[in-house]
């Protein structure tokens, strides 16, 4: 005979977050596209088996199939890093080919299962608006070198008409 369940257990996998991190400050600030990054990593999360946290290894492509604009998904990871809900343990590579290398990530927040990182909450040190803004501020300034260059070798083949290079 098969136990009931009770009436408010929580019924297969399931991503807890903190009440206190979801009444921050870092997480009031903490933009929709951040929010969504960090859902996409928290499914990879769950997908290891809890077991995995600091050994994430998420490719754009994940992003962009769960409703995060490419455009966007770079600085998303920067906000969610600023503002501690994210590690970027190895930045990925942008390669062509089969040499695409994708970024593996650590959630500040989560407590997993045998060899995951232990939560640090780094969140907690955003402690005003003040500090979420200054950390929002701070993801839209710091790029990486190389997005730069090539974000600057795209528009210098528009600016010559070579659309293939941009």
């Amino acid at each position: 005979m098969r136990k009931r369940p009770k009436p408010n257990a929580i019924q297969g996998p399931f991503i807890g977050r903190p009440v206190e991190m979801l009444q921050s400050f870092a997480w009031k600030a903490l933009p929709d596209h951040g929010r969504r990054v960090l859902e996409v990593i928290e499914l990879e999360h769950a997908a290891h088996g809890a077991a995995e946290n600091g050994r994430l290894e998420v490719p754009y492509d994940d992003f962009a199939a769960n409703r995060v604009r490419r455009q966007t998904i770079a600085l998303a990871i920067r906000e969610c890093r600023e503002l501690g809900f994210l590690d970027v343990v190895r930045q990925g590579r942008i390669a062509r080919g089969l040499f695409k290398q994708a970024s593996v990530y650590r959630l500040t927040y989560i407590n997993g299962r045998s060899t995951s990182a232990q939560p640090t909450h780094e969140w907690r040190d955003i402690k005003t608006e003040e500090d979420a803004a200054e950390a929002l501020q701070r993801a839209a300034i710091s790029k990486s070198p190389e997005h730069v260059r090539r974000a600057k070798k795209a528009r210098l083949a528009i600016m010559k008409g070579d659309q293939r290079a941009a």
